[in-house]
Order: structure tokens, then C-alpha cells, then sequence
């Protein structure tokens, strides 16, 4: 699996219209990947795009070139899913 980071937006507007259905869905972003390192961060700034998050590629990725991937509007358990799968088989 990889060794990337996830950072979860919960600023000034990310999480805030279902606080907790943002955080289940923070819980079961951490439940699906055992090992990786999800937190939560301040606001990350496209606020028009709310919820967002990052996934930072390990040193090891970004040494092969990989960045960092910025995903929004992933309020639902649909775009938690696919980024929890995409991490599984190797994300960025």
C-alpha cells in the first residue's frame, strides 16, 4: 500500500454543513486504509470546491515524480471510496 499522506480540509467551510457525517466519513477514510496517516489541516483554500482533500505522495513516489493530488467537492461516501481505492493500488 502506499506510503502517501491524506489531509482532510476542515476550515472555514469543508465539513462544516454536516459535521457529523463529514467526520464518518473521515473515520471511515482512516477504517479503509489502516497504516496511512489521515488528518485534518485548517483551510486548504478552494472553498468553492468544499470538501477537500490532499494526498501527498511518499518521498519515495515523489522522487519518481509523482505530486500531490487535490480532489473537491468529496462530501459523499462515493469520492471516499475511490480515493481510498486509488490509495490501495498505489495512489500518486
Amino acid at each position: 500500500m502506499s506510503e502517501c499522506l491524506i489531509t482532510c480540509c476542515r476550515g472555514c467551510c469543508c465539513g462544516k454543513e454536516d459535521p457529523i457525517e463529514a467526520e464518518l466519513r473521515l473515520e471511515r477514510l482512516r477504517d479503509a486504509l489502516p497504516g496511512v496517516v489521515v488528518r485534518t489541516s485548517d483551510c486548504l483554500g478552494p472553498c468553492e470546491r468544499k470538501d477537500v482533500i490532499v494526498v501527498t505522495p511518499s518521498s519515495k513516489q515523489r522522487k519518481r515524480g509523482a505530486r500531490s493530488c487535490w480532489i473537491g467537492w468529496a462530501s459523499t461516501d462515493g469520492p471516499i471510496d475511490e480515493i481510498a481505492d486509488w490509495v490501495r493500488n498505489g495512489g500518486p
